[in-house]
């Protein structure tokens, strides 16, 4: 008989996988897939976050270099595309 789930780290990782490697012209699906699989580690109570790849990548040292701007849009330019991010569970 067909396996009938799948372990949440087994979505998550596949997620990071679509939202680091796919084209930069699919930004909305990487958006969709971010809000499903949110929805699935939300109601599984295992959601704990996400960051920026961009951060992740030097954008944070970035923003350190820079005087740490708290200001939202002079921020943003540290976090880079923003559908393109790690997304976290318990």
């Amino acid at each position: 008989m067909p396996r009938k789930t799948i372990k949440i780290a087994r979505v998550v990782e596949l997620a990071n996988k679509m939202f680091e490697s796919t084209p930069d012209k699919a930004k909305e699906h990487r958006e969709a897939v971010f809000i499903f699989v949110s929805h699935i580690l939300h109601e599984t109570k295992t959601y704990n976050g996400f960051n920026y790849n961009a951060w992740l990548k030097g954008g944070f040292n970035a923003w350190m270099a820079s005087g740490q701007p708290e200001n939202p849009d002079e921020k943003h330019q540290f976090f880079g595309d923003m559908s393109r991010i790690t997304m976290y569970h318990k």
